[in-house]
């Protein structure tokens, strides 16, 4: 893969599976970069005071779903530029990958299942999908999201590396 440099882009959005570094990574380079960071599962979280998983539960998830639509269509009117770390199922639904390619530039951050399950373990009961599918059933979620996320501009291989790597990695491509 060739990379070129981003040049001039008002918005980076990270993709990826749950707890792929999308946060982590979106903070780090917010600071870095001396730029806005967006989480959308955090945006949701402060707008009604409450935990994701106890939004799925009290509200249901196309309550959640539809709440992310309405941050992504805040996120594309804003004239601001930011990086933006999205859910893990926020590209999934509704076409929004397809939007999310419109907003601004989607890097998607590639890791193998057994890493990230590893890590899904060690945050134990922080993500509503992990409390609700056996490893199994999340491999194959997994698999059926790679596609989507893989439509994304840009893909960089996590495996192995640092945050500290990665971010310098995704820091040399983009430029405000």
């Amino acid at each position: 893969l060739i990379w070129h440099k981003i040049y001039l882009m008002k918005k980076i959005i990270l993709v990826g599976f749950m707890s792929s570094g999308k946060t982590s990574l979106a903070r780090i380079l917010s600071i870095k970069k001396n730029i806005i960071h967006m989480d959308t599962d955090l945006e949701i979280e402060k707008r009604f005071n409450l935990k994701i998983g106890e939004i799925f539960d009290k509200y249901g998830e196309s309550f959640f779903r539809k709440q992310e639509s309405i941050i992504l269509k805040e996120i594309e009117n804003s004239n601001l530029n930011m990086i933006i770390s999205t859910g893990g199922g926020t590209p999934i639904h509704s076409l929004n990958m397809q939007k999310l390619n419109k907003i601004g530039k989607t890097i998607y951050l590639e890791s193998s299942f057994e890493f990230l399950y590893k890590n899904l373990k060690r945050d134990k009961g922080s993500r509503p999908l992990d409390e609700m599918f056996n490893k199994k059933e999340l491999n194959k979620i997994y698999n059926e999201r790679i596609k989507i996320y893989s439509s994304a501009h840009l893909k960089i291989n996590c495996r192995k590396k640092s945050l500290s790597d990665i971010s310098e990695e995704i820091s040399n491509f983009i430029s405000f």
